[in-house]
């Protein structure tokens, strides 16, 4: 019975067809609600007070916006004290325009939200049961030892749920929390997860290696494929951050930039995103 495959074929195409109807379900969802939220909001008398009102509190953010730029060219240092009043009374302002407004505007977020979270989930889904439904079957019929190299994958991603919900409670944010500080711990717990799993995956291979199913070599095999296929993933997402996350020097020039031209901001953007992809692929091609 380790060698029939077909109900993992069938599992791989019933998590395809439920994914694609989750995406579309959702994006059917969001639609609808962005449509009723418009229909009923421009029906309100207070629609255009509450837009007016939002027009000028933009409005006031982008003069102190230029203020703090000004006073930093002529070298003055900030009034960071009356920004932040100023800041909070803006925030105040904002607030009461909100609790004015009418239930039906807050539709179009949630559907936005359902439509994000479910097509993401569906995706998730979707990619871990083809992976693990290709890598079993694969497993099952190209190997000697058929009942560890199609196990094999259902230990390392189990133990890989299972940790990620262990950590999970430690990913948190106050108002003190950056967003650096949030990656860092973010990928703090990604490290801990990686480690976690290959000691699962050392445990299963060695109890393998331990009965004589399989050699020495093939177990240290079993461990650095792993290993390489957890650690490939996240440098291609530092590299990611790297060319978009606004704490490197490469974000910063193409801002500090911006007032060269539209030309210049467009060829730059272009070059350093094209410069983005040869880092992950080398990544790749070396793993």
């Amino acid at each position: 019975w380790l060698l029939d495959t077909d109900t993992l074929s069938g599992f791989g195409s019933g998590a395809s067809i439920v994914s694609f109807y989750l995406r579309v379900g959702g994006g059917i969802f969001a639609k609808g609600a962005e449509i009723g939220s418009n229909l009923v909001s421009e029906m309100d008398e207070h629609k255009m007070a509450e837009e007016q009102r939002v027009f000028e509190l933009q409005q006031r953010i982008a003069e102190m916006e230029n203020v703090k730029r000004e006073r930093q060219k002529k070298g003055l240092a900030d009034t960071e004290e009356d920004m932040m009043d100023q800041l909070r009374m803006m925030e105040e302002e904002m607030q009461d325009i909100a609790s004015m407004m009418h239930p039906i505007d807050y539709l179009d977020a949630v559907g936005e939200n359902i439509c994000d979270v479910s097509g993401t989930c569906a995706d998730l889904f979707e990619s871990m049961v083809l992976i693990l439904s290709t890598s079993a079957i694969i497993g099952a019929k190209a190997s000697p030892i058929p009942h560890f190299t199609s196990g094999l994958p259902f230990w390392i991603v189990g133990a890989g749920n299972l940790f990620c919900s262990i950590v999970a409670w430690r990913v948190h944010c106050t108002d003190k929390y950056g967003s650096s500080k949030i990656r860092l711990s973010l990928r703090m717990n990604l490290v801990i997860v990686i480690i976690l799993v290959q000691m699962v995956q050392i445990g299963a291979s060695y109890l393998e290696w331990f009965r004589g199913s399989i050699e020495f070599e093939q177990l240290w095999h079993f461990t650095l494929i792993s290993l390489m296929g957890q650690v490939a993933p996240e440098i291609c997402v530092y590299f990611a951050e790297l060319f978009t996350c606004v704490d490197f020097p490469l974000v910063r020039s193409l801002a500090k930039n911006s007032g060269l031209g539209v030309v210049q901001v467009v060829l730059q953007g272009l070059g350093q995103g094209f410069a983005s992809t040869l880092f992950p692929a080398v990544t790749m091609v070396a793993v």
